[in-house]
């Protein structure tokens, strides 16, 4: 077996070492992710552990470890809670119905950390026996992401969007989000943008920027 080195840091470190990403950063960090996800997804092929550890943050952004995806064609019901707690949509906490929607609930999850620091949602006791206490998303409404990051409204709704408990009030489909967070891009009439974070060791050599008209 012959796998692809990446020696690129991840959104999680650049989150522990640097601080959150600019809100360009987090929405081109998430249309790289959406895109990897709408490609595995019609492939039939859910990623059940997106979050900041598995994302990194080099050019070009890569969407890391498939040793909890699943091979479905269609909704599938879990045995068991899968994946981190911290990033797993309800239907994962119950061991429920699972689709791509369930993708998409993570990677709300992830742009809303990589952009304010925080997570929408407090820690659960990992030691207690009711599931509502393990896993506070179950029954706790999501803080909003304008309450704790300088956002536009528009970057707030989408993430916000992927947050619902209710997988069939989430976006559509990961390319729903890319396309929305390209909305979010345009609307900020900006002449450059990088693929990365500035700060990021090692990344900014000439030539590796992301440019747009």
């Amino acid at each position: 077996m012959v796998l692809g080195l990446v020696e690129d840091g991840s959104l999680a470190e650049h989150l522990d070492e640097v601080g959150p990403v600019s809100v360009p950063e987090a929405c081109l960090l998430g249309i790289r992710m959406a895109a990897a996800l709408e490609f595995l997804h019609r492939n039939d092929v859910l990623h059940l552990d997106v979050k900041p550890a598995n994302v990194t943050i080099g050019h070009p952004p890569v969407l890391l470890d498939l040793g909890l995806a699943r091979a479905v064609s269609e909704r599938q019901k879990l045995r068991g809670p899968v994946g981190t707690p911290r990033y797993m949509p309800p239907e994962q906490c119950e061991a429920g119905w699972i689709t791509a929607a369930s993708d998409v609930y993570a990677l709300g999850v992830t742009v809303y950390e990589g952009v304010s620091g925080r997570r929408p949602f407090p820690d659960g006791d990992r030691e207690a026996s009711d599931p509502k206490l393990r896993y506070p998303q179950l029954v706790a409404e999501p803080i909003p992401l304008g309450d704790v990051a300088r956002v536009p409204d528009a970057l707030e709704g989408i993430v916000m969007a992927c947050l619902d408990r209710d997988p069939a009030h989430r976006p559509g489909s990961a390319a729903e989000i890319s396309v929305a967070l390209e909305g979010v891009l345009e609307g900020m009439h900006l002449d450059e943008l990088l693929a990365w974070p500035r700060g990021t060791r090692g990344l900014h050599d000439e030539g590796r920027g992301a440019r747009r008209p």
